[in-house]
């Protein structure tokens, strides 16, 4: 028994969350989750990070310059954060809404207070 093909093996059942029933089917499912956990690491983290900057930039207690760097330097850590969650959740699809919902969130209150930049 080849060791690495019981450890990818192994890998695509966690990652699936059930047996393998085709190898070839079950490696396409794989490599497509794969693929939109990180296209939702890079750009929902990124619609994520950009929206909670301008949240925090509008709706920090604290001067205009200061609330932009504070909400900067908040969304860099946002950023990480939902690079993390892309692949903590347990699907894509879960990835893609915990990232984008919170994002929509923050930009329609950005919006509906009006005073966005």
């Amino acid at each position: 028994m080849d060791p690495l093909k019981s450890i990818d093996t192994i890998a695509r059942q966690f990652a699936m969350g059930n047996p393998l029933s085709s190898e070839r089917a079950s490696g396409d499912r794989f490599v497509l989750g794969v693929t939109s956990r990180v296209a939702a690491a890079i750009f929902g983290g990124y619609a994520l990070a950009a929206s909670s900057a301008t949240f925090f930039a509008v709706f920090l207690p604290l001067t205009q310059v200061e609330a932009t760097v504070a909400g900067t330097f908040l969304a860099i850590v946002m950023y990480v954060c939902a690079a993390m969650w892309a692949f903590a959740a347990r699907s894509a699809w879960q990835a893609w809404l915990g990232l984008l919902a919170p994002a929509a969130i923050a930009m329609a209150l950005v919006i509906i207070s009006g005073r966005a930049a």
